[in-house]
């Protein structure tokens, strides 16, 4: 009798009704998309990493904003279309976004101690601006934008959030165009979690 249970018991493992085989798979997929996440919110963790000097900084690796990851660069002291030629703005019509930015880029600025950026030159004031554009318009034919933008202010050593607004002169020496590329969540994980499902998938042909 005990016998006969235990067979009745594996048996009912292995072919199971429809209800406990779906059952099996949802978990297997939610333990798979758990996985992924899990892995790919490590790469939110990643630590935002300085590029160049506290004195001459040209970007930063890693640093989120609003949940994605962006390495981000300083663009010495080039002027709209020289940055912009052939691409669009990251936060282009995005105003949120690009409050977003830099607030983000502020407090990593400020976190990392840095006073200059490379290619910059202070403006009489003693003042530093990283300018984040976020809308277009036309001045005498001359294409600009309306920036947010990260304010370093000699006589208070820190870095504070601003809107240039569509007047200023990003041509001039005391501002740097900031550009932000997307790091992707890296293919190893999707890999890995794909792997995992093939694993259990021969597991449970084998069992069967």
């Amino acid at each position: 009798m005990i016998n006969n249970r235990l067979r009745l018991t594996r048996n009912t493992w292995i072919q199971g009704d429809p209800a406990m085989k779906n059952s099996r798979i949802l978990g297997v997929t939610s333990a798979f998309v758990g996985i992924c996440l899990w892995l790919s919110g490590g790469l939110a963790q990643a630590t935002t990493i300085l590029q160049g000097t506290t004195s001459a900084a040209t970007g930063f690796l890693n640093l989120d904003i609003g949940g994605t990851i962006y390495n981000v660069t300083f663009n010495g002291n080039l002027t709209y279309s020289d940055v912009f030629t052939s691409t669009t703005p990251t936060f282009f019509g995005d105003l949120a976004g690009a409050t977003s930015a830099v607030n983000a880029l502020s407090a990593a600025l400020n976190g990392s101690g840095v006073t200059g950026i490379s290619n910059l030159t202070p403006d009489p004031a003693g003042r530093l601006f990283l300018a984040i554009p976020y809308d277009a318009f036309v001045l005498s034919g001359d294409p600009r934008y309306d920036s947010k933008s990260a304010l370093f202010s000699s006589s208070a050593s820190t870095w504070s959030v601003t809107d240039l607004g569509g007047q200023q002169d990003v041509a001039s020496q005391n501002v740097s165009i900031v550009t932000f590329t997307a790091v992707p969540v890296p293919a190893a994980i999707w890999l890995f979690g794909a792997g995992l499902l093939g694993l259990i998938g021969v597991a449970r042909k084998k069992a069967v």
